[in-house]
């Protein structure tokens, strides 16, 4: 009889089997892969197709962006200083950079993907792929609202990975939000 829990194992066989520098915020280094310690943490090492830490790293991957948006926010450590949000649109895809403004240093933020081209060949999650697919997958989620499934990433906290945002609509994935952790 088949068990119905979590395929972790499978997507963690996967993310070793996957070259390595797939996540927005994988710098040059050791090219060896390493396992991923859950399923989500596969997803956001392995998932998505290599973009770039930067706006001009984006850039040199994807070519210029249909359009840029930018918003300004108080830095929440000292209300003084004015931090910004760039976001880079892109057909299936948007990026926000958090740039600080007392420094100038820039750290993606979110990367929303709704199209399959910039997911890896070998993604276990697929734009379209039924959400019963998704939960077998990926387990019960953190949080379910709104049509959005909410996976929190406790072992991501060394590589800056935060959450991942599931949302559905007519019982299929529509959109996958990786967000980062900014302070």
């Amino acid at each position: 009889m088949l068990e119905t829990r979590p395929l972790g194992a499978l997507c963690i066989l996967l993310a070793a089997a996957a070259p390595w520098g797939c996540g927005p915020r994988d710098q040059a280094g050791d090219p060896a892969p390493q396992a991923a310690e859950t399923p989500v943490e596969a997803f956001f090492r392995f998932g998505p197709v290599a973009l770039g830490a930067t706006r001009a790293e984006l850039r040199a991957s994807l070519g210029e962006p249909d359009s840029v948006t930018a918003r300004a926010l108080a830095n929440r450590h000292d209300p003084s200083l004015t931090d910004s949000v760039l976001t880079l649109h892109y057909p299936g895809l948007r990026a926000a950079f958090y740039l600080a403004g007392y420094d100038g240093k820039e750290l993606v933020a979110e990367v929303v993907i709704a199209d399959d081209r910039y997911l890896r060949p070998d993604s276990p999650l697929r734009i379209g792929m039924p959400a019963e697919d998704v939960r077998l997958l990926l387990g019960e989620p953190t949080s379910n609202a709104a049509g959005v499934l909410g996976y929190a990433c406790g072992s991501c906290d060394a590589a800056g990975y935060d959450r991942l945002e599931l949302r559905l609509e007519d019982e299929g994935l529509r959109q996958i939000t990786l967000a980062y952790w900014i302070d």
